[in-house]
């Protein structure tokens, strides 16, 4: 099975994260996407572009990355049903999670053919996965 080198992006404001809601998938979800070499230097560049798509919002690395050689707050593998009405078999996304820090959170412009509606979450709301609590956790140590 193949498999797509994808990005998403934890954008932190104050205690809160920024989730979408994605049309297709019908859920909020975090900022992310597919690496595309045409467009990407890298996937750090890549979920960057994905967030200003999504939401119009300019975002900054968060310091933690750049004190720990750029690496990832988490990477994960999950598997991609085929979909037919787009022409693909099923495939994995291996993808790699930054945090960011949104240059002027009051400024959201979603993108309608993806977004449907965009909400920040108290990390007292949200269902704390082992990704978003090690998100939570860089994000007190700036």
């Amino acid at each position: 099975m193949t498999g797509h080198v994808t990005g998403s992006a934890f954008v932190i404001y104050q205690d809160k994260i920024l989730l979408i809601f994605h049309k297709v998938l019908q859920r909020f979800l975090q900022h992310g996407g597919h690496f595309e070499q045409e467009k990407d230097s890298s996937i750090v560049a890549c979920v960057q572009r994905e967030v200003q798509e999504e939401t119009g919002l300019m975002v900054t690395l968060h310091p933690w990355h750049n004190q720990n050689n750029m690496t990832p707050i988490h990477i994960d593998t999950h598997q991609i049903p085929a979909n037919e009405k787009k022409n693909e078999s099923a495939h994995f996304h291996h993808d790699h999670a930054f945090i960011f820090v949104p240059e002027d959170p009051g400024e959201i412009t979603l993108q309608a053919e993806e977004v449907e509606n965009f909400r920040w979450i108290d990390r007292s709301q949200m269902g704390m996965d082992e990704c978003r609590r090690a998100v939570m956790k860089k994000n007190e140590r700036k």
